[in-house]
């Protein structure tokens, strides 16, 4: 499987790699919501782990862009955040998430 990650921290997109890799992933990983819509428009991952808080461009905003492109359409996004607030799962499904 392979697995999309956009997450601008450092240690923690290093962290999530090294686990993932060790499971036998494959992961494309991305630090910023540009970069990751540029990968997944070369990709098609198996799965997206997309952090919300992003520089410059929200991940709900990734995620709605994730979602127009059609080889994606069905792919799972997965939001992380660890800024979690009321009504930010809803947010998130809205998105595509």
């Amino acid at each position: 499987p392979t697995v999309l990650l956009i997450e601008d921290h450092e240690p923690n997109r290093y962290l999530v790699t090294f686990l993932l890799e060790n499971a036998g992933m494959t992961v494309i990983a991305a630090s910023d919501g540009r970069r990751g819509l540029e990968a997944a428009a070369d990709w098609t991952p198996s799965i997206i782990l997309l952090d919300i808080q992003l520089p410059t461009m929200d991940g709900y905003a990734v995620a709605r862009g994730l979602r127009a492109l059609p080889h994606l359409s069905r792919t799972p996004i997965v939001a992380v955040t660890s800024y979690a607030m009321p009504g930010d799962r809803e947010k998130a499904l809205d998105a595509g998430c």
